[in-house]
């Protein structure tokens, strides 16, 4: 059994201050995370003290690190040992790597924590290091951070980036049949904070097919930018709080709509780091996780304009009818009128659709007649 567990991954742009770690570590206890990565953390030297000032974890020898260089660079690894237990870590220039071990599900993976170098003279260096460790590995591995690389133009936003660098890193996402994870809410988890603003996605989750296969309703989320100019990358091992998440439903209003077999064909096509070597489970969650979240928020916008919709036509409705009463309407009008109980009506039986299928399918279909469910369902008489 797998037990529930949470990996953070942030590029923190600092961590001199105390203050600053206070609030780190209440982001760490607020999403239960038991394993965490933060780059850039510009310290030159790194104790239990700090560790504990992060995280709040009291088990010793829970951390690993490198250094920065000066006031710039650094990245550290916590996790609480009541948890994992790790077996062996390796540390490379760009990355650490800990092989790490659940203690009650006997779970074994690999967590790599990243922080990719922002000079462009260093990233083929970096590539090969990468290359080399997943080329080697074929545990579950779970590869985040800050890359300082970007995949395509998509993923730039007033800014210009290396396309032969982003072709490089794109080769080797799919020679290697890693999966870049969707991560939901933002597009974009850097910026400069300034006007015009520049966005890029410098950081991202990566997942082999092997972790995929363990943990098939595995979720990413990103935090807000209040403490750094990067998002906060939080990687669940299921689903958050799946006892209050609604499950999804296919809505029976969406089929009458042409514009949702628009969205399902268009999302249905593979996304360009697919990797043919990946498994069709790896496959079909690269397809349907980033589908689902874009058939929500279609869903979302098309509630609020029905509902827009529908108020707005019984109000030209209302005015037409006091017209049409006092014999002053047009045949223009008329036909105006017309076409608009004929919208009215739409939206009516969208709504009846809408709430029928939320309804309780005896109650629809016995409702309120002398039937023995009816009899059950009223409060018993005293």
């Amino acid at each position: 059994m797998f037990h529930k567990f949470c990996v953070l991954f942030w590029n923190v742009r600092g961590l001199n201050r105390l203050s600053k770690r206070y609030m780190v570590k209440q982001i760490v206890l607020d999403n239960r995370c038991s394993l965490f990565f933060l780059s850039e953390t510009k310290l030159n030297a790194c104790c239990r003290r700090i560790v504990r000032q992060l995280s709040g974890f009291h088990s010793s020898n829970n951390y690993q690190v490198i250094n920065a260089n000066g006031l710039s660079g650094g990245l550290l690894a916590v996790w609480d040992s009541s948890i994992w237990s790790c077996t062996n870590c390796i540390i490379r220039e760009w990355s650490i790597q800990l092989f790490l071990k659940h203690h009650l599900s006997n779970f074994a993976f690999i967590a790599v924590g990243v922080y990719g170098p922002p000079s462009r003279i260093h990233r083929v260096a970096f590539f090969q290091e990468l290359r080399q460790f997943f080329s080697n590995n074929h545990e579950p591995i779970l590869a985040a951070g800050d890359f300082n690389i970007t995949l395509h133009n998509g993923e730039r936003l007033n800014c210009v980036g290396n396309a032969a660098d982003s072709r490089r890193f794109s080769k080797l996402i799919a020679d290697t049949g890693l999966l870049d994870f969707p991560i939901s809410k933002n597009l974009y988890y850097w910026t400069n904070k300034q006007r015009p603003s520049t966005l890029a996605k410098l950081d991202r989750i990566l997942i082999n097919n092997n972790l995929a296969s363990s943990f098939p309703l595995s979720v990413a989320s990103s935090g807000n930018r209040r403490l750094s100019d990067h998002n906060p990358l939080m990687w669940h091992s299921s689903s958050q709080s799946e006892a209050i998440r609604r499950p999804f439903r296919i809505e029976v209003g969406w089929l009458k709509c042409d514009q949702f077999s628009h969205i399902i064909h268009a999302g249905l096509v593979p996304p360009h780091s697919a990797s043919s070597s990946a498994s069709p489970l790896c496959r079909w969650l690269s397809l349907w996780k980033p589908l689902r979240r874009t058939i929500l928020e279609w869903d979302k916008f098309r509630r609020v304009s029905w509902s827009k919709l529908r108020v707005e036509t019984e109000s030209r409705i209302s005015s037409l009818n006091v017209l049409a009463n006092s014999d002053s309407i047009n045949e223009a009008k008329f036909e105006e009128l017309k076409s608009l109980k004929g919208v009215l009506h739409k939206c009516y039986n969208d709504t009846c659709t809408y709430w029928g299928q939320r309804a309780k399918k005896r109650w629809l279909k016995d409702g309120d007649r002398n039937t023995r469910y009816f009899i059950s369902v009223l409060p018993s008489a005293e």
